[in-house]
């Protein structure tokens, strides 16, 4: 005789793929997504990248790195939708730059590091579009150059180490809202 079975519940799989708008206005191009594993749990990991020149006297803007983030959600939006509503947040990652302006700039020695918490709002504004908003307060540590550029030669300060504690870059993010995949 054959027993009757019920077939496994589907599970559904929340991604939205965004965009800090600041970082973008800043000229510095980033990616990320952002899975909700859980009802009020997501992760959400962001990559950005820039290398400018303008070769007019050594022009530098080269920055690039990521950032992993666990947050979980809270509210009546977000019970009734995922990835929706106030959040909470621990954050960390890496970063790399080298910044000149002027024939006088940093660069940092190999990666800086930073990790911290976070507090946002996301919220619809169309049908396929949210705008997450958030700060965080983190540290940030590594060394750095700071250094003069004089047309042949750039002169180097002997490497500084970074250690410091505030707010991290707000974000503006504009994301396809979740659904499941």
């Amino acid at each position: 005789p054959t027993v009757p079975t019920t077939p496994a519940a589907p599970r559904d799989l929340y991604l939205a793929a965004k965009t800090n708008l600041l970082y973008d206005a800043a000229l510095l191009p980033n990616i990320g997504l952002e899975w909700s594993f859980a009802p009020h749990w997501s992760v959400s990991t962001d990559w950005a990248y820039t290398w400018l020149s303008n070769d007019s006297k050594h022009r530098y803007w080269r920055i690039y790195g990521g950032d992993a983030e666990l947050r979980y959600w809270f509210g009546s939006a977000a019970s009734e939708k995922r990835l929706t509503g106030h959040h909470v947040g621990a954050y960390g990652g890496i970063v790399t730059y080298d910044i000149e302006f002027g024939g006088k700039g940093y660069k940092g020695e190999k990666w800086s590091y930073f990790f911290g918490l976070s507090y946002g709002y996301a919220m619809p504004v169309a049908r396929r579009l949210n705008l997450d908003f958030e700060l965080g307060l983190g540290y940030l540590g590594g060394e750095y150059y700071a250094f003069i550029f004089a047309i042949i030669f750039i002169f180097y300060t002997s490497p500084t180490a970074t250690s410091t504690t505030g707010p991290r870059p707000s974000s503006v993010t504009g994301s396809d809202p979740p659904r499941p995949a």
